[in-house]
Parts: structure tokens; C-alpha cells; sequence
């Protein structure tokens, strides 16, 4: 057998050719020396101060890591970062097919220095409009404005760019850090959410069956009796979403909004099904808007691929062109603009009385909300529309950017609000110092009682007549429901210093939940060096950031190169946060009341000057490492409106709700007994058993499930539900929480 054989195809084989053991001995050992030869190519750096290469635990040069990255997900780059903390390897290669090279950056320091490279050289946007077309659908007309003026660079007038050489998309940004930044804006914006979360939990809380908070999965309607009944349950994770979808949408995007017009059509055929049925059940019908955009979420990763995504990502592709399309409905109606005629015909057709009252006083959170939805979608929004108008883009365009919009405002508030809730009401001890901070702290108070409450009763007390007694109006002063206000200017003030507790739970719930990468494609070869401040702070030496032997060390970034800041690996680095970083313990967030005082505990002394110091180094490069919102340029811009909008969601849940477990001799509510959680021990508490079960709540916490694409806040591992019962909390019946800014 020659070796020029090996290269031709079998059919094109001489007919000499036959198959013997030295040719099969021949062809296997070629086949050795080639891959060998392709391993070795794959582990040689492109130059002598590129980051250390990392071999692929799959022997399969080139591919093998893009396998286990697709097989895997984040968890893949996350046990990969910290597999190598004995190296000390703050960044480290992985090489790709064609010789192409990912540079993981595992160091806070590090991070800096990413991050303080200018666009020209470092680009966070360069692979943006290519994943936004392949996610949103873009066509290709739409795809090239999105990527002009990518950094300010390739603008000009004519197709999209603009004079000043900004794109879209810097316009967009530029436009939402103004208006989401701290000031006025802000703080409206963050009412008017509030306000809306609260007015779907009084909808839940009073059994308003004609209310939107009602999951797809929930009756339409229910017995009085039902809806009173404890051994109701539901599933924390949508029933937290759907709250958060209604609110969402409502708020940014009017009354109007595509999600409120299909429930308001959805209502009105149920009502007619229930008069000629007399059935009193009927179900939400599937297949609509909110199970569409929950079905599109999780398949971002099958669309990114984008091969033929109308076959290999039927369910989100086909669920995305629904909801673009019922966008589309939304911007071609222009129903984003102020029309107050027109919303009130829309809502008049509601049985929700709620939405429909209009009072110049004594309004509740939904009132409120309703008078400010009428004026169309929220400011945000339509400078929105009206950006992506004048750089070109068409409706179908402007559809899809407002669904990328909704996408990025909603996703993670649910999902965080989620685990929020689940970390506070999992934990006892948790729950009583959440609840005393926010009475301690001022940001509640009691104000009287509501008077619509006080007519609600006063009509029920009659059995709906107009006239009432004396008897009566006293019978219902003595249950008018009681008001309170919350807030949000206490509860954000001062970096949250009024509730200590509740922002640490949520910053511990976004460094052990959140496994984001941030992305930035190496335009030119350059180097990175860690600046001298981290290194000042002691970052370098607790975080292995960049000192070998001492020494700090440049690492040099090939052209073309694909940089990956792993806040995932950092989130669960030991060094920085302890031998317990994967464990859940809010406490790590308040170093200065917490960190080091153990020791102190029993003597009461003062701290020494070298404990403070280690406090604040400990604090320093905490800091650095959590990358809860990103980081530098690439920083969330709804950063402050999240966080405020998830802490006052979470604030009046504590104060009204109740949330228990449903442990294994309970079922759900439809009998099924197989839907079971086992209750889970709390780590915190130190108490004899027998105390301990009866304090749990038996709600148990399941782990994250960090085998999927990150590209967002990670939701709970496949086939895990928190099924849990709610209900008002004792001695809360009838209260109203009104937000004030």
C-alpha cells in the first residue's frame, strides 16, 4: 500500500488494491500520526506570552472542547476555571477549530484590564449584531443597520447610520443609561412596577378570579370555598414569572400591551363558554403569549446555532413568530402612544372592577397604576420606537427589538425574585430578621384604612343594595381593610442600608445563580497587564491574578481571539469567598459587621488594625469578583430599577404572604400524589431536631441547573419544582400595601 493511497477515496482505489493486515496496520498508524500530529498543534502557543493552554479533558484535538461546551453549557467553562486554581491561572487558552482561540479570564484583575481596553482593540459589540439576528430573526436589511455604527465605527449617513457616526445600538444604550440611571425617571419607573406587582398579588390574595393573576395553568374561575381552601398549592417558579410577566408588560407597554389583549379575549370566550356550559372551571386554553415567550427563552440556544431554525428550533422559533407578531399588532395600532379613549374602551369590557374605578383619591395600587398605564407605554419604550424608526428599521424590525427589550427586562427579574423569595421564606430565622428590618427601618408604616376597602365591605355587608344601616356600617368599619406605605426612597437609600438582610440574600442569590460571561472579540493583538490599584488592594495575591513567581506577568491576546470573563468561575472561587463559596450564606455580603468577628465575639474587643485591613481587602476583591450585572461598559443599565424593583416586590410579599412547603404526605391540588417535596434541613439552624422540624417551613431549595447556554440568571435544575401553599399571613387579612417613591 502507498501512502498517496491514503488521501484518494476507497472507489477511487487502484484494482490491485486489496485489504491486508499490513495495510490496515499502515492506514491506522498514519491515522495515529495525524491525530497526534493535530494534538500537538492544538497544545503549542501562538506566542511565548499567550495565556497557558488547557488541554481538553476529551482527548479530541481542535473540537473536543466546543463538544463539551454544547454537551455541557456554562458548567463546562466553570468546572474548567476552577479544575485549575492550583495553577493559578487567571487566564487560560482553549484552542478552537481552524486555530482560533478562547481566552478565559478567571481574575478580577484581570477583568479590569479587559474592560479598560479600548473598543478598537477589545470590541463588546463586534459579535452583537450577529447574535441578535440569529436570536431575533432579523432580516437582512435590519441586520446590516444594527451593524453600523457598531463603536462608533462604520456610521456615515445613508442605510441605517448616522452623521455622528453612532448605531442603533449605542443610541438605544446611550438613550436607557439616561433614563434608568439614578434620578426621577428612575424612581417612577420603579413605582409604577411596584405598585403593579402589588396590585396582582391583591388580585391573588383577594380570589379576584377575573384578574390577570391567574397562571395558564390555574381555572379561570374558582368556588369561594376552593379558593379559601389550604390544601391549594402551586409552583413557586411560575407563579413568581406570571406575577412579574403581567406586571412587566403592563407597565412598559401600556394597557394594551399584546400579553393583557389576548388574556382580555381569552376572559371574554371563557365567560361565554362558562353561560352556555354552567361549567364553572374552564381552563386557559394553550398555546398562548406567555407559554409562547417562556418556550422562546428556553430555546435561545437552538436558535444561536441558526441552521434552518424553522427545523432544528421548531418550538422556539415558531413561538418567537408568534409573539412577534402579536407585536407587530401592537406597534402597527400604535398602541404605545397616548390614546385615553381608546384604552378605556379597551379595559371597559374588563370584569376586573379594579381597573375600571377611577377616583381622585383612596386609589389602590391597581387604580393608581391604571391612571398611569392610560397615557400608552412607559417613556423608555416609546423612545424606543421612536430611535429604531429613525435609524431605518421597519415594523417587523421594531417588533422584534421591543420582544429582545421585554426579553432583557423581565427574564431576570422573575428568576431572581424567585430565588429571593425561596431563599427568605426556605430560612425562619431568615424571614423573622427580613420582616424586622423592613418595621425597624422605617420603610413601612401604617396609615389608616383604605376607604374603597371600607365601601367593598359596606356593599357586601348589604348584599349590594344602595341603602345601609347603621348596624352595618359599623360591622364593616371593624373588617375595612387597613393601609400601609412602603417606601422605596427609604429602601434605597444609602446603598439599601435600611434592609441589610434582604440585599444581601439578593446579592448571594446573584453570585450563586448567575453564571454570565462577558464577551469581547480581540480586534487587534494587544496585551494585558493588571493594573497596579487591584494589585495595591491585595486582589492579585487572593484571586492568583497575574503574579507568577512574584513577578506580574502581561498576557498577550491574538487577533481574532474570542475574550470570556467567567463571572461564574469567580462567583466560586474559595479564595476569594471562603471554602464555603458554594454554599448559601447572605452573611458574606456585610463584611464590615460580620467578617472576622467571631473571633471577637466572646472578649468584645475592638477590631485590630490588621483584622481591618483584611476586612477591607476581603471586601475589595468581593467587590470585584461579583458580577451579578456584568461589568464595565457591558454593565447592566436596568441594574438599579432591577434591584429596587425585586426588593419591593419581596419586601410587601414578607409583610402579607405566607409561602410553606408541601412536604411528603402532602399532595397537590389536583390529588396527584406523586408531586412531592422532601423537606431540607436548614443549614442555619443549630436547634435539637425535634425544634427544628417543627420551625420548617419544609421548602426545599433545588440546585441550579448550570448544564445549559448562561444567558441568563440560572433557573432551577430540570424536573425540580418548589411546590408550595400561599396565603395571607396571620393577622394581615385585608391589608393593603400602597408604594410611594
Amino acid at each position: 500500500m502507498e501512502l498517496r493511497w491514503i488521501w484518494l477515496p476507497p472507489w477511487q482505489f487502484p484494482p490491485s488494491f486489496t485489504i491486508t493486515t499490513s495495510n490496515t496496520l499502515c492506514f491506522f498508524l498514519v491515522i495515529i500520526i495525524i491525530f497526534l500530529y493535530l494534538t500537538h498543534l492544538s497544545n503549542r502557543p501562538y506566542h511565548p506570552q499567550e495565556p497557558s493552554i488547557v488541554a481538553c479533558p476529551l482527548p479530541i484535538p481542535y473540537i473536543g472542547h466546543l463538544i463539551l461546551m454544547a454537551l455541557q453549557g456554562g458548567h463546562y467553562i466553570r468546572s474548567l476555571g476552577l479544575a485549575h486554581q492550583n495553577r493559578h491561572l487567571p487566564i487560560f487558552t482553549l484552542v478552537l477549530p481552524f486555530g482560533a482561540r478562547m481566552y478565559v479570564v478567571t481574575s478580577p484583575a484581570l477583568t479590569t484590564a479587559v474592560q479598560r481596553k479600548p473598543a478598537r482593540e477589545l470590541s463588546a459589540n463586534a459579535m452583537l449584531p450577529g447574535v441578535v439576528k440569529r436570536i431575533m430573526g432579523l432580516d437582512e436589511e435590519t441586520g446590516e443597520i444594527v451593524r453600523r455604527g457598531v463603536d462608533g465605527t462604520n456610521g456615515g449617513e445613508g442605510g441605517g447610520g448616522k452623521a455622528d457616526g453612532k448605531g442603533v445600538l449605542e443610541d438605544l444604550h446611550g438613550m436607557m443609561v439616561g433614563y434608568l440611571g439614578v434620578g426621577k425617571n428612575l424612581d417612577q419607573l420603579t413605582a409604577e412596577a411596584v405598585r403593579a406587582l402589588v396590585g396582582e398579588m391583591d388580585g391573588f390574595l383577594d380570589g379576584d378570579v377575573s384578574s390577570s393573576t391567574m397562571p395558564a395553568s390555574e381555572p379561570i374561575s374558582l368556588h369561594q370555598e376552593e379558593r379559601e381552601s389550604e390544601n391549594r398549592t402551586h409552583d413557586l417558579l411560575p407563579w413568581v414569572r406570571h406575577l412579574v410577566m403581567c406586571a412587566s408588560a403592563r407597565v412598559l407597554y401600556g394597557p394594551r400591551n399584546p400579553f393583557t389583549v389576548e388574556r382580555e379575549k381569552q376572559r371574554q370566550n371563557q365567560q361565554q363558554q362558562q353561560q352556555h356550559s354552567g361549567d364553572d372551571t374552564v381552563k386557559h386554553q394553550d398555546g398562548n403569549l406567555e407559554t409562547d415567550f417562556w418556550n422562546w427563552d428556553h430555546g435561545l440556544g437552538q436558535l444561536l446555532i441558526g441552521i434552518w431554525p424553522s427545523v432544528t428550533a421548531r418550538v422556539p422559533y415558531h413561538a418567537r413568530e408568534r409573539l412577534v407578531a402579536a407585536f407587530r399588532t401592537y406597534i402597527d395600532a400604535k398602541h404605545y402612544e397616548p390614546e385615553d379613549k381608546h384604552t378605556s374602551t379597551v379595559l371597559s369590557s374588563s370584569s376586573n372592577d379594579k381597573y375600571n374605578i377611577n377616583r381622585e383619591s383612596g386609589k389602590t395600587n391597581r387604580e393608581q397604576e391604571h391612571t398611569q398605564a392610560t397615557t400608552g407605554a412607559a417613556p423608555i419604550v416609546f423612545n424606543r420606537i421612536r430611535i429604531a424608526r429613525a435609524h431605518g428599521f421597519s415594523p417587523d424590525g421594531i417588533a422584534r427589538s421591543e420582544l429582545s427589550f421585554l426579553f432583557a427586562s423581565m427574564v431576570n427579574t422573575a428568576t431572581v425574585a424567585f430565588w429571593t423569595l425561596l431563599r427568605v421564606f426556605a430560612d425562619d430565622e431568615l424571614l423573622d430578621a427580613v420582616r424586622e428590618e423592613l418595621v425597624r427601618g422605617g420603610l413601612v408604616r401604617d396609615c389608616g384604612e383604605d376607604e374603597q376597602g371600607k365601601e367593598q365591605e359596606l356593599h357586601r355587608a348589604d348584599g349590594g343594595s344602595a341603602s345601609t344601616s347603621q348596624t352595618k356600617s359599623t360591622a364593616a368599619s371593624k373588617t375595612a381593610k387597613k393601609k400601609r406605605h412602603l417606601s422605596l426612597s427609604a429602601l434605597t437609600a444609602n446603598k439599601y442600608e435600611a434592609c441589610p438582610t434582604l440585599y444581601a440574600v439578593l446579592q448571594e442569590v446573584l453570585r450563586l445563580a448567575s453564571n454570565n460571561f462577558s464577551t469581547r472579540l480581540v480586534m487587534e493583538n494587544t496585551y494585558i497587564t493588571p493594573p497596579a490599584t487591584i494589585e495595591s488592594a491585595n486582589v492579585m495575591s487572593t484571586a492568583g491574578a497575574g503574579q507568577i513567581n512574584g513577578q506580574t506577568h502581561r498576557y498577550f491576546l491574538k487577533r481574532g481571539g474570542i475574550v470570556q470573563i467567567a463571572g461564574g468561575v469567580m462567583h466560586m472561587n474559595p479564595s476569594i469567598w471562603g471554602q464555603d463559596a458554594n454554599e448559601f450564606r447572605p452573611g458574606r455580603h456585610q463584611p464590615l459587621s460580620s467578617a472576622g468577628s467571631s473571633a471577637r465575639q466572646e472578649s468584645q474587643d475592638e477590631p485590630s488594625t490588621t483584622e481591618t485591613r483584611q476586612v477591607h481587602r476581603s471586601t475589595t476583591a468581593r467587590s470585584s469578583a461579583f458580577r451579578g450585572f456584568g461589568g464595565g461598559k457591558t454593565i447592566c443599565p436596568g441594574r438599579y430599577f432591577a434591584t429596587a424593583e425585586i426588593l419591593g416586590f419581596v419586601a410587601c410579599t414578607v409583610l402579607r404572604m405566607e409561602i410553606e412547603g408541601v412536604n411528603d404526605l402532602d399532595k397537590d391540588a389536583n390529588n396527584n400524589p406523586e408531586v412531592k417535596v422532601k423537606a431540607r434541613p436548614d443549614p442555619h439552624h443549630h436547634e435539637q431536631d425535634g425544634l427544628n422540624k417543627k420551625k420548617s417551613r419544609a421548602i426545599k431549595v433545588p440546585e441550579v441547573d448550570d448544564y445549559i447556554l448562561p444567558v441568563h440568571v440560572l433557573e432551577p435544575a430540570s424536573g425540580e419544582t418548589v411546590r408550595v401553599r400561599i396565603k395571607q399571613r396571620e393577622g394581615a387579612a385585608g391589608e393593603r400595601i400602597e408604594v410611594v417613591p
